[in-house]
């Protein structure tokens, strides 16, 4: 796993796609990042951990992470993530 410490995994079209940083909400003022709304997320930290969720969008328009149960994901997705060493 410490190739993904840094970076998110996002489970998109039954596919990962990683991200080779940290994402933010800041990240989703590119329009090519709203393509990864409301996808499942791991967000892996070098000094936080990792954590599992989403981003998601208010009514007005604010984007905001979501935690997120990793149990809950797709079963595809867990997999995914334990393939790469992801806990």
């Amino acid at each position: 796993m410490t190739d993904l410490v840094g970076k998110t995994v996002f489970w998109r079209n039954d596919q990962v796609d990683i991200i080779n940083r940290l994402t933010g909400t800041e990240d989703f003022k590119q329009s090519s990042m709203l393509k990864y709304l409301y996808c499942p997320c791991a967000w892996i930290s070098p000094d936080r951990g990792t954590h599992f969720g989403w981003y998601d969008q208010s009514e007005n328009y604010h984007i905001g992470w979501m935690p997120y149960d990793i149990n809950k994901f797709e079963p595809e997705f867990r997999l995914a993530l334990l393939l790469m060493g992801v806990t």
